[in-house]
């Protein structure tokens, strides 16, 4: 955010560009630009004097409507979590007090709910890329979200279903021609397979246990 302008007479008000916008003149220098509604709101009017307390309170508003409508359209693109919010207005140096505020009227509104959020998250991932919960826990983790809440999706996610059935479902997916590969060296890429995906040993065990793919190959080897 910018100094806080320096204090005088207003001496005049013009529309910009923009239709909803004002841009104020103090001591016939522009001064600051605001929106239509704060002009209303504080009662602006050409010949007033703004003293350090009244600017102050302008300006944190106008930052407020801008900061509020940065994070809606930044929300509007992609559901985001609290600290991706955090993050996003910090880029643009506005002070703590606007980005709590903005934040509070976020949730506030039922826009940042990281409960639910990080179960959706989590839902996607294993859509689109099944895993296991070591991986699946470290994205969720780089997306800001509280360890409670990705132990409690985890929980949410694996119980729908099992970890061992993606993992069975990543094998089956990765290995469908695995030609004349001997059983064994395909077992080994397998296990590989999985780990690098994150899943604990307890469910690679079990997918290879249950792979059709592997069996046939042990039994036409």
């Amino acid at each position: 955010m910018e100094k806080m302008p320096t204090v005088g007479y207003i001496t005049a008000i013009k529309t910009q560009k923009r239709k909803n916008r004002r841009s104020i003149f103090i001591d016939e220098i522009f001064s600051f630009g605001v929106d239509a509604e704060i002009v209303h709101k504080y009662k602006l009017t050409e010949g007033q004097f703004l003293d350090a307390q009244l600017i102050e309170k302008i300006v944190l508003k106008e930052e407020y409507r801008k900061a509020c409508n940065r994070v809606f359209n930044f929300i509007a693109y992609c559901p985001r979590s609290l600290k991706e919010v955090k993050n996003y207005l910090s880029e643009f140096n506005y002070p703590p007090i606007i980005i709590a505020r903005v934040i509070e009227k976020c949730v506030h509104l039922g826009y940042l709910d990281d409960k639910e959020l990080v179960l959706l998250v989590a839902r996607a991932k294993l859509r689109r890329k099944p895993q296991g919960a070591a991986a699946l826990h470290c994205i969720l983790q780089k997306k800001g979200f509280e360890y409670s809440d990705i132990k409690a999706a985890l929980g949410t996610v694996y119980s729908e279903k099992e970890e061992s059935a993606y993992a069975l479902q990543a094998l089956e997916s990765k290995f469908k021609a695995p030609g004349s590969m001997a059983p064994e060296k395909l077992k080994t890429r397998a296990v590989a397979f999985l780990q690098r995906r994150g899943f604990c040993w307890d469910s690679i065990r079990e997918a290879i246990g249950k792979s059709a793919l592997i069996d046939y190959q042990s039994d036409h080897d």
